[in-house]
C-alpha cells in the first residue's frame, strides 16, 4: 500500500514543487520537465483568444428560450420565494441561480445574461490548460485547452444562460 506522501510526491506535490525549498519562477513555469516556452505561451494565448471569440460572438443573437427564461425567472424572485423554489426542485442549480441574481444587475439583454456562462466557458479553457499541464506536460495542456476552445458542444453550452 502506498503512503500518502508517496502518492502526493507522484502527483508533484512534494517539497520541490511550488512553495518548497527550490521554488522559483522557472520551476513554476515548467511542468514535468517540459518548459513553458514562449511558443506554448503564444499557443495558449491563441487558444484563450479563440475561446473568447467563439463564446462571445453573436451571444445575444437568439432570443431567450424556455429553460433560460426559467433560470432568469428564478433568479429574479425575492429571497424567500427563491429559497422555496431551490428547496423544492431546483436544488442542483443553487450556485448558478445565486450568481445570476447578482449578474442581472449588469443588465437584462440576452448578451449580458449569457455573458456569465460565456466567461465560465473561457475560464474552463484556462483551467483545463493548467490542470493538464500539471498532470502531464505543457504540450498536453496546450492541446487539451485548444481542443476545448473550439469544441462546438462546449461553445454552444457556454452561450446559454443555464448551468451546464
Amino acid at each position: 500500500m502506498l503512503s500518502s506522501s508517496t502518492m502526493l510526491s507522484a502527483l508533484g506535490a512534494d517539497n520541490n514543487h511550488i512553495g518548497g525549498p527550490q521554488d522559483s519562477l522557472a520551476n513554476r513555469l515548467s511542468s514535468n520537465g517540459s518548459p513553458f516556452t514562449w511558443l506554448a505561451g503564444a499557443g495558449f494565448a491563441l487558444a484563450l483568444l479563440s475561446a473568447t471569440t467563439l463564446r462571445f460572438l453573436h451571444l445575444g443573437r437568439q432570443s431567450i428560450w424556455f429553460d433560460e427564461g426559467v433560470s432568469i425567472g428564478i433568479a429574479r424572485l425575492d429571497w424567500s420565494a427563491f429559497a422555496r423554489i431551490v428547496m423544492r426542485g431546483e436544488g442542483n442549480m443553487v450556485a448558478y441561480h445565486a450568481l445570476l441574481r447578482e449578474w442581472l444587475f449588469l443588465g437584462d439583454s440576452e448578451a449580458v445574461i449569457r455573458a456569465m456562462s460565456a466567461l465560465a466557458g473561457v475560464a474552463t479553457v484556462a483551467i483545463v490548460f493548467a490542470l493538464a499541464r500539471r498532470l502531464f506536460d505543457t504540450r498536453i495542456g496546450f492541446t487539451a485547452s485548444a481542443l476545448l476552445a473550439i469544441n462546438a458542444f462546449h461553445v454552444h453550452h457556454s452561450q446559454e444562460a443555464r448551468s451546464y
